[in-house]
């Protein structure tokens, strides 16, 4: 099975108090790891950034672990509050070729086995998660004709490989989160995570269902791909719950180093990111806009 071509994608959201953008150093980690796997692996990856820290990443050295560094042109009418993963979601206009999105905290140590399909991702949600149970609180921009009950899967991995679908996944993604944006703002409601959350997973599923194509999923059960013993890949926003924030910086460091060795921390080194393999420090990027 070939490897696809992927991307790290992501907008910034702002510190409202330091007008800031920040990256922790644990994060930096797992985005480095999770890059250099994936070449490892055959891969290529490229990263599509907000254009407000674009030259930033390249100047701190960041180019050097991706094919390509592509800037991306995030909108005014998208309130980053509500949508933190809307640079992600709107990263996949840049290609007209089977594309996926990896998670910058996605490490994936094994080539990863799926079925052929219209779209691929990680794994089915459990629908009775917080994000899905009441999704009419999420849905109010969608119209009757999508079943809101869809199956949600995990975008921790999202390969399209139809086109057409891809486009209109994100165009609907666009369409929503601008909607959402006016509602938002006519009553200063209180940004939430959850509906990031939804419209990503969810409302994927309910756009191949409507559109009627095949989401297939490299693991078969919901969570199972967000184990601390999975030799395939790490998921570290899965593996939140089950351990503490310290225990986490542990395990996570443990897993890179096993996997990667003392590349890691050369790379680590080269890009000048603080970083000591036995205590990771926090490390704020920060960028005044």
């Amino acid at each position: 099975m070939d490897i696809p071509r992927a991307f790290h994608g992501f907008g910034v959201n702002t510190d409202n108090k330091q007008k800031t953008y920040f990256l922790r150093d644990s994060y930096l980690m797992a985005m480095v790891a999770s890059a250099v796997c994936w070449k490892d692996l055959g891969g290529k990856i490229d990263l599509v950034i907000d254009k407000k820290i674009h030259k930033h990443f390249i100047d701190l050295g960041f180019g050097c672990l991706y094919d390509e560094v592509i800037p991306l042109e995030m909108p005014k009418s998208i309130d980053p509050r509500f949508f933190w993963a809307s640079g992600k979601m709107l990263a996949f206009d840049c290609y007209n070729e089977p594309i996926a999105s990896i998670d910058p905290d996605l490490m994936v140590w094994k080539q990863l086995e799926y079925e052929d399909s219209d779209v691929v991702m990680f794994h089915e949600d459990d629908q009775n998660m917080k994000y899905y149970r009441d999704p009419e609180k999420h849905t109010r921009h969608f119209d009757e004709s999508y079943n809101l009950k869809s199956q949600p899967f995990n975008a921790a991995f999202l390969l399209f490989n139809d086109m057409d679908f891809k486009r209109y996944s994100t165009k609907k993604w666009m369409s929503f989160m601008e909607k959402h944006k006016k509602y938002s703002d006519g009553i200063s409601l209180k940004p939430s995570g959850e509906t990031q959350v939804f419209l990503e997973q969810a409302g994927i599923s309910c756009f191949a269902n409507k559109q009627g194509k095949t989401i297939k999923t490299i693991f078969d059960n919901p969570g199972s791909g967000e184990t601390i013993d999975n030799e395939f890949c790490w998921h570290i926003w899965g593996l939140k719950g089950l351990l503490k924030p310290k225990a986490l910086k542990k395990e996570i460091n443990k897993k890179i180093i096993k996997n990667m060795g003392a590349e890691i921390f050369k790379i680590m080194n080269i890009l000048e990111v603080p970083c000591n393999p036995k205590k990771l420090e926090n490390f704020i990027l920060k960028i005044e806009r």
